[in-house]
């Protein structure tokens, strides 16, 4: 499996502070390019026309949101955030249709605290028919962080990714995977912060 992830930022708006008063709020949209990269599988041949549908492989990690301290300390407040949500363009050459769910999970007492899922999902590549890629195909997707799952983030200590795959026509497709089938994605955190000039 190959794998390459970079990072950089920017933002969308500007203010003259020098124009606003000691008692204004300012929210500025902002965008930082979370990582990039491609993800692909050197001698990857499976020698048999697959099809599934609604195929789910979750993983569940450490919850790298989670900061500690508590109150004016934690950056991750929802009343910190007009709007927080991750943004995924991806270009996929393997012929599966993706979605994904986050879910924080205490595994203290075994409860998922909260859930957020993709805006969609990203279409699978065009396939000729003998099932394999023709072309890659472009989507757009987000995963919105709604405040629930900003205020649950301390009481979680795993987040559990699932991601769901078809093949082509809702799983009715038959397709092969080939090693030079590659997904090129990029994303980046859309975020308005709520910011106290006091």
């Amino acid at each position: 499996m190959i794998l390459g992830i970079s990072a950089a930022g920017c933002i969308k708006e500007t203010y003259d502070l020098t124009r606003l008063s000691k008692d204004e709020h300012i929210s500025p949209t902002m965008a930082l390019p979370a990582f990039y990269g491609v993800v692909g599988f050197n001698d990857l041949r499976i020698d048999l026309n697959i099809r599934f549908s609604n195929l789910q492989i979750l993983d569940t990690v450490d919850n790298f949101l989670r900061i500690n301290g508590s109150g004016s300390e934690n950056p991750l407040r929802p009343e910190n955030y007009e709007l927080l949500f991750l943004e995924i363009a991806v270009k996929n050459g393997f012929p599966l249709k993706v979605s994904m769910q986050m879910s924080l999970y205490n595994s203290s007492n075994h409860l998922v605290k909260s859930i957020v899922d993709t805006m969609g999902s990203v279409e699978a590549a065009a396939v000729d028919n003998n099932g394999k890629v023709i072309s890659a195909t472009e989507s757009k997707t987000e995963i919105k962080f709604t405040k629930d799952f900003l205020s649950s983030i301390p009481k979680a200590d795993k987040i559990i990714f699932q991601f769901t795959f078809n093949t082509p026509n809702n799983g009715t497709s038959y397709v092969s995977l080939y090693p030079e089938y590659r997904i090129n994605f990029k994303t980046a955190v859309i975020f308005k912060p709520d910011i106290n000039l006091k």
